[in-house]
């Protein structure tokens, strides 16, 4: 078995997927761009001093929510990485990196908290594993690097206002992939609820500001 290189990289195409997004970011609600307005310079900031990514052999123990291959480490400021790791998973720890370091992000991960309450189904409607750790899966900030990976995968804008239509678009496409997606399709009420999580949690110029 070939010894395993570890090596450090950038961040670099996850880092500017999700710098656009928070730059060109454009909420119509007043109160929740006036929280997004608080942070994001710290978001930002943090984005600009993303950290490198290591890659190792493995990352801990599983815990219950499948093989973990991706976690950031504040002690080494670094992202790590398994080689088997699927590529959306450093913009999953990225987000986490951006909005948690250094308190960021802690406005808008009080409106995400009511958001997720609305649209993730209640732990008794759950089965298996997201019943058994739903405490993790229905996390606010598990949930929007979640939405971050969607976002990622179809395409959709920082300006866009997502449309029934254009996300089953995706969803009549989509191989099924990205545990990422699974993971929002299987604790969310359905395609309606996965839709006001993208339109809510970053939403920009949208028809309706009120949160449901």
């Amino acid at each position: 078995m070939p010894k395993i290189r570890i090596k450090n990289q950038p961040m670099d195409s996850s880092k500017e997927f999700l710098k656009n997004w928070y730059q060109k970011r454009n909420i119509q609600d007043s109160y929740i761009q006036e929280a997004f307005n608080l942070d994001r310079p710290s978001i930002l900031k943090n984005l600009q001093n993303a950290p490198q990514y290591k890659m190792v052999p493995s990352i801990g123990k599983e815990d219950g929510s499948g093989k973990v291959t991706g976690r950031y480490d504040p002690k080494l400021n670094k992202i790590l990485i398994t080689p088997d790791a699927p590529a959306h998973v450093k913009t999953h720890e990225l987000t986490h990196f951006a909005n948690i370091k250094s308190g960021a992000g802690d406005y808008m991960r009080t409106i995400h908290k009511d958001i997720v309450k609305n649209e993730v189904l209640p732990k008794s409607e759950l089965q298996g594993v997201y019943k058994n750790k739903y405490e993790y899966f229905s996390n606010p900030d598990e949930v929007h690097s979640r939405i971050m990976v969607l976002r990622e995968k179809a395409g959709f804008k920082p300006d866009e206002f997502v449309t029934p239509e254009r996300l089953k678009a995706f969803f009549n496409t989509y191989k099924g992939d990205n545990d990422n997606i699974n993971d929002l399709l299987n604790i969310s009420k359905g395609e309606e609820g996965i839709l006001n999580m993208l339109n809510y949690m970053a939403k920009n110029k949208t028809k309706n500001s009120n949160l449901s």
